[in-house]
């Protein structure tokens, strides 16, 4: 195999630099089905543990950060928001070492988990919300809160749904059926508008590499795109790419069609095992993926 490094000749710019997801959610329950964004955080005020985090930010290096809470986070209730809560406290920590370090943030709005808009026959933490009009004004708060009133300027994107589309997602109609989330990427920037609050979405926020260009349908929402990879298996050797990698290159050629960033928000590697004591994610064909 030959690599050859030219200086003159750009092929892809780095939009918004490599990181990782860090979750702000402390009061989850391991098995309920909130997957990695259970909690784990020491409580705010211990500074101490946090310097410990920070250390380890800071030797990864991170340019870019996933910085994920859920609606229950602020807003509870319809009527009652808790920028006090524990989960508040703990993303102020997170956003003020991406402020210090200058690393871009997206916040992740990774679900509503809230009783008050939920369908009657899904889970608050499954649930697409009822009323999507009131999700966007919750997300839109959440935008005000910490960008104007807390100041961060580290906050670039937001996303407002993580994963839907699928029979497990967080982001369910009745029936416990995947609903399509351009309606509620088009409520959140109508919001977002209304208040002067020019942030760009992100989305769709998709996992897996198999979801075709020609079915997107909110061009209009977000100033950027995003998938998540687990599942999928790159060829990794010449000739030709596998699969998800050509599907891969028509987001990209969109993407850039469009004059907007793509991010791969998450990326791993479930197609040679990973279930219980699994080895296989830390295996060498993982790695090289």
């Amino acid at each position: 195999m030959k690599i050859t490094v030219s200086l003159r000749h750009e092929i892809r710019t780095l939009r918004g630099g490599v990181g990782a997801s860090w979750h702000a959610i402390s009061d989850g329950v391991r098995d309920g089905g909130a997957g990695s964004a259970w909690g784990g955080n020491p409580p705010a005020a211990d500074a101490a543990r946090w310097e410990e985090i920070y250390r380890l930010a800071d030797w990864l290096g991170m340019g870019w950060v996933r910085a994920e809470v859920e609606q229950r986070s602020y807003q509870p209730d319809r009527e009652r928001f808790t920028w006090e809560s524990d989960d508040m406290r703990a993303l102020r920590r997170i956003l003020d070492w991406c402020e210090s370090r200058g690393a871009d943030v997206m916040l992740q709005q990774m679900w509503g988990n809230v009783e008050w808009n939920r369908y009657p026959d899904v889970d608050a933490l499954h649930s697409a919300p009822r009323d999507l009009e009131a999700y966007a004004e919750g997300i839109a708060a959440l935008a005000e809160k910490v960008m104007r009133d807390w100041g961060y300027g580290c906050v670039k994107w937001i996303c407002i749904n993580n994963e839907p589309g699928c029979d497990f997602s967080w982001w369910q109609g009745p029936g416990n059926k995947p609903l399509p989330i351009a309606p509620g990427l088009r409520a959140t920037r109508a919001t977002l508008d209304r208040r002067g609050i020019a942030i760009p979405l992100v989305g769709p926020d998709y996992t897996g590499l198999g979801w075709k260009v020609d079915a997107i349908d909110f061009d209009d929402a977000v100033g950027a795109y995003d998938l998540h990879t687990h599942l999928d298996e790159f060829k990794l050797m010449p000739p030709g790419m596998s699969a998800p990698e050509q599907n891969l290159k028509a987001w990209v050629d969109h993407a850039n069609a469009q004059g907007k960033p793509l991010f791969l928000t998450e990326i791993g590697s479930m197609h040679y095992g990973w279930y219980t004591d699994s080895p296989a994610p830390g295996g060498y064909l993982a790695n090289l993926k």
